[in-house]
């Protein structure tokens, strides 16, 4: 993965026409990050370091020769890379069938791209795909594919998503299309997001999102074409953003409107204080979870209590929602 981002990605470094001065600039590049690690300095893709735990700094652990000698690693292992793509490779997988049975089972489809001369996807395989509870989560909730990319074409077009890393995954929907891509290793405990993942896929979608400005006094909450997050504060411009970090969005599933249609009380959406309105109960999910949304992570703190203010609506409200209401979450990331 540093590989790619120091040779390939978007913010690759250096002058590709000038491989002196791109060899001097990687190695400066490589003493400031590994003496003083910082994920706002990497060059890495944003969406995987958020997995990742901020490394100790190498200082004084290497020589200036020992970086000279990884500028030039860097600049070897880009050119060998490179030169897999003269190797004729050829897919055999059935796409139809892959997806049908994607279809039939309510599965996603989680393609992983590896190599035999990749060192971490071997490590995957000993100390990830090894384990059961890895196994029984994969088999239940995904349609694993395993590609060698040195011999075999990815399947449904995925070649132009494939940044010559391995490993990489590629996150599918039932119509196999593409959801997610990661790249580089993972260990069992980060492995758990694929898992997360899948829920949060297959369970359902925002149908609404709602924001109370200072001045309104009143119920339901106003309907709004987005939110905007910010960490540590809550929703921009929402009477409560800024007073309770750990309650700075509530999310309400549809059930709850349900249940209180089904007792002849007609709520219209907003009426539960909810910023978040799903299509799916999130009560299944516990303390702690994180659900993604779009690019912003959200971290449940607790199952939101019942307000006697719901009973101007029907006295027997408070009551049909206990535990059932929503949920509290803070915006950490």
């Amino acid at each position: 993965m540093l590989a790619y981002a120091i040779m390939d990605s978007p913010k690759k470094i250096g002058d590709p026409n000038d491989s002196e001065m791109k060899e001097i600039e990687i190695e400066e590049y490589l003493k400031s990050y590994l003496i003083k690690p910082d994920k706002f300095n990497s060059i890495c893709d944003e969406h995987i370091l958020k997995y990742y735990d901020v490394k100790p700094s190498m200082k004084g652990e290497l020589s200036d020769d020992e970086y000279v000698n990884l500028a030039i690693f860097f600049m070897q292992y880009s050119k060998h890379n490179k030169s897999k793509k003269t190797i004729k490779v050829n897919s055999n997988f059935d796409e139809d069938e892959i997806v049908l049975k994607a279809q039939q089972n309510n599965k996603l489809i989680l393609i992983y791209a590896t190599s035999k001369s990749c060192y971490y996807c071997k490590k995957m395989d000993r100390e990830v795909f090894s384990d059961t509870k890895v196994q029984k989560s994969l088999n239940s909730n995904y349609i694993l594919l395993e590609v060698d990319v040195d011999n075999k074409a990815l399947p449904f077009n995925l070649r132009k998503y494939y940044k010559r890393v391995t490993p990489s995954f590629f996150v599918l929907n039932s119509n196999a299309n593409l959801l997610k891509t990661y790249v580089g290793s993972w260990s069992k405990k980060i492995f758990r997001y694929f898992k997360r993942e899948y829920k949060m896929i297959s369970l359902g979608k925002v149908l609404g999102t709602f924001s109370a400005k200072k001045d309104l006094q009143s119920s339901p909450r106003p309907q709004v074409k987005r939110l905007n997050l910010i960490t540590g504060y809550g929703i921009a411009f929402d009477k409560f953003a800024g007073k309770d970090l750990n309650k700075s969005v509530m999310i309400v599933g549809i059930k709850a409107y349900e249940i209180a249609k089904e007792n002849d009380i007609d709520l219209v959406y907003g009426s539960l204080g909810e910023n978040i309105l799903l299509d799916f109960d999130p009560h299944e999910f516990k303390v702690g979870d994180i659900f993604y949304i779009n690019n912003c992570a959200i971290q449940i703190t607790e199952s939101c209590t019942v307000c006697k203010h719901l009973s101007k609506f029907d006295n027997k409200l408070p009551k049909l929602l206990k535990n059932n209401r929503g949920l509290v979450l803070q915006n950490n990331k």
